[in-house]
């Protein structure tokens, strides 16, 4: 098969993937994640060996899950430059104590991000003054071997029933 066809044949599975990705994390532009599934794409190309028995669409697969998880942990390293679609100050958190029924509509996952914010117990130390940034509470959850894709999903549902209230 040629390139070309390799790549028609493929479709199917890099617009997938890029649906995949592009829903977990809504605010990554879709046009970042086809030049990096492009680009995937080329690496797979070059680098395909099909004596070790998987196909080529199984090979790209799985190229284009890890190279998504590292771009994406590339696209949000630097949290500054970012718009913080999830920053807590005490105007939210007092309205978030007063809707107790908008942690209800949240997943466990999120209501553990509230309950480790809220519950001095946990362990968790802000490292500013009247604010929790997503930096130090994204660490402390790595330090608690969640998954980086996980913890963005639950800032994003988060900061999308915050933008609902």
């Amino acid at each position: 098969m040629s390139p070309t066809e390799l790549y028609l044949a493929n479709q199917k599975t890099i617009k997938g993937k890029i649906r995949e990705y592009h829903n977990r994390v809504p605010h990554v532009p879709v046009e970042d994640l086809e030049s990096e599934a492009n680009e995937t794409f080329v690496q797979c190309l070059n680098e395909y060996k099909p004596d070790r028995g998987a196909s080529f669409t199984t090979y790209l697969n799985t190229c284009l899950k890890n190279n998504f998880e590292n771009f994406l942990v590339y696209f949000v390293k630097d949290w500054d430059e970012l718009q913080e679609y999830i920053f807590i100050e005490n105007s939210r958190i007092d309205m978030m104590i007063n809707y107790p029924d908008w942690l209800k509509s949240l997943s466990q996952k999120s209501q553990k991000i509230i309950d480790i914010i809220f519950n001095t117990d946990t362990g968790f130390i802000s490292s500013g003054k009247n604010k929790i940034t997503k930096k130090s509470l994204t660490a402390y959850l790595r330090g608690l071997d969640w998954k980086f894709t996980d913890i963005l999903n639950c800032f994003n549902e988060i900061s999308l029933a915050l933008e609902r209230m």
